[in-house]
């Protein structure tokens, strides 16, 4: 698992190099990339970030004029390869040290977004302007209204978030607004919210704080037009996977059974219906987006890339589970062979693999909805391949499994295969 640190700067000469430091000492556990954007400072802050230029772990982009914190983090985002993002002003107000507390909701599964909330209680906090203070508050209770949320403290710089939210909608706000632009979208996804106390030493304007009342006005004008006038793209996965799981379902019969879902998305959704319902003794997940943890005492998650070049063994015995689920997978591997030959290994001989993919006539029907921005038209362009019923078999004959049950099913645009492994027949 990897963080991303995305740090918006404009001339903070006095104060980068420490922020830098700081967020590279701060231990964690999982892999650190640190984004700093320099939104064409003009007091020697360029300067500054030239000498980390070698450094493998920060990358560092400049914008060739002044565009906003908004602009900045957006060229950020562009750049984040980890699975989670933390958003670190460049001016010592916020406190790297509080990042543990950030990712832990986050990593444990129970969030999709987590708020650094100045507001409550935590070890120390600067007294700051009452007016400052009374427009936050004001900017947050607005937010809570137009969002039906409840936090603290809308306006922080410390938005702590899975990454691939960022895949979900296009950000538009260059300077400021882009908090309660982020704040709206989140909401609008339905995203599970958090927020954790954190500690915070203010600055004055005097001192170098850019944020002035002309913010304040938009910040108000971006909560009514993003909560009255946007709209989240439907997702693909979100309007079909109900269906995929019911056909999945009628297969998965016997309760105590032990299950691996393969690309099972975070949070794991099939896996904790299935624990709810008392179907799995053990649940097993991979995913490249999962953080390397238990949910509960029934599931536990491996962090695997499925498209990555490491090919890593899953992390399993030989025929040590029952059923393997892979919904709606295959199509964005542009070579499974190797997770076929993962999943046979691991697989009892009498056990069933469940694989759910769209058909060939879904590809238009897929196109012209993102076209019409109905679904999200990157999960489409992600899609490497249409497999006919023929060729579907072939794929898992050549992988070692028999095709013991199929169909087509809404309208014909997704099909299921249930399969078994051919060591079952061979006699181990």
């Amino acid at each position: 698992m990897k963080l991303s640190v995305v740090i918006p700067v404009y001339n903070e000469r006095n104060t980068i190099a420490s922020v830098i430091e700081r967020v590279k000492r701060v231990n964690l556990p999982l892999e650190k990339e640190i984004i700093v954007v320099d939104d064409c400072s003009t007091d020697g802050t360029r300067d500054v970030l030239k000498g980390y230029e070698g450094d493998a772990s920060i990358k560092i982009l400049f914008h060739s004029v002044n565009k906003g914190k908004g602009a900045a983090l957006r060229t950020g985002f562009g750049a984040v390869t980890g699975d989670f993002v933390i958003i670190q002003d460049a001016d010592l107000e916020y406190d790297p040290e509080d990042y543990p507390k950030l990712l832990k909701p986050l990593l444990e599964g129970r969030a999709d977004v987590v708020y650094g909330s100045r507001f409550l209680p935590t070890g120390e906090r600067m007294v700051t302007s009452f007016i400052h203070y009374q427009a936050n508050k004001f900017l947050t209770l607005l937010a809570n209204i137009l969002c039906n949320l409840s936090l603290t403290d809308m306006e922080t710089c410390y938005k702590a978030f899975r990454s691939e939210l960022l895949r979900r909608f296009d950000l538009e706000e260059d300077r400021f607004g882009i908090e309660p632009e982020l704040t709206v979208k989140f909401a609008k996804l339905r995203c599970r919210f958090y927020e954790v106390g954190i500690s915070y030493i203010g600055r004055s304007r005097k001192e170098g704080k850019k944020i002035g009342w002309k913010d304040g006005f938009r910040a108000i004008w971006c909560l009514l037009k993003y909560s009255l006038f946007w709209r989240p793209e439907s997702r693909a996965d979100d309007l079909i996977r109900p269906m995929r799981m019911r056909e999945a379902l009628k297969f998965i019969g016997a309760k105590g059974i032990t299950l691996l879902d393969v690309g099972c998305g975070f949070p794991p959704r099939l896996l904790i219906f299935l624990s709810e319902k008392g179907v799995i003794a053990k649940g097993y997940g991979i995913d490249k987006r999962v953080p390397q943890d238990k949910i509960g005492e029934r599931i536990e998650l491996f962090n695997l890339d499925l498209e990555g070049g490491r090919r890593e063994r899953i992390p399993l015995p030989d025929d040590g589970v029952d059923v393997v689920t892979m919904l709606a997978v295959i199509e964005h591997l542009e070579d499974p062979s190797w997770i076929l030959g993962e999943i046979r290994r691991v697989l009892r001989g009498d056990g069933l693999f469940i694989l759910t993919t769209p058909t060939p006539i879904a590809r238009l029907v897929l196109e012209t909805l993102a076209f019409l921005k109905v679904i999200d038209a990157r999960e489409i362009r992600d899609h490497k391949r249409y497999y006919s019923k023929d060729e579907l078999f072939r794929t898992l004959e050549s992988a070692g499994f028999r095709v013991i049950h199929y169909r087509k099913f809404e309208l014909g645009m997704n099909q299921i295969a249930v399969s078994m492994s051919l060591k079952g027949e061979m006699g181990r």
